[in-house]
């Protein structure tokens, strides 16, 4: 910020060339948080581990760590579904109805 505050006072015409840079480096910033906040969801639906308020350090730790268990989850094991619940085909679906009709 000071070296770009600099080039302002020894040339004021760059004042908007440094506003613009400013603006762009702000929002690269603000792409690189949120790219974050999705890697936080993706290892958390892929791992199930809450990886949230932890240093870097240790979540590339834990993620390298292996387990005993080299088996994948189930989709049952998961703490939520990211995705809504469907009836299989041929099954009732959870009701226990003897109406006719249902879609």
């Amino acid at each position: 910020m000071r070296h770009l505050m600099s080039f302002v006072v020894e040339d004021p015409s760059l004042l908007s060339q440094v506003i613009d840079l400013l603006f762009a480096v702000k929002a690269l910033e603000r792409i690189g948080n949120h790219a974050g906040n999705i890697a936080e969801q993706v290892i958390f639906v892929a791992k199930g581990r809450d990886v949230r308020y932890q240093s870097r350090e240790n979540v590339i730790a834990a993620l390298r760590k292996r387990t005993a268990d080299p088996t994948p989850r189930s989709r049952s094991a998961m703490p939520w579904r990211p995705w809504p619940m469907v009836a299989q085909p041929g099954s009732s679906g959870g009701r226990t109805s003897k109406a006719g009709g249902g879609f």
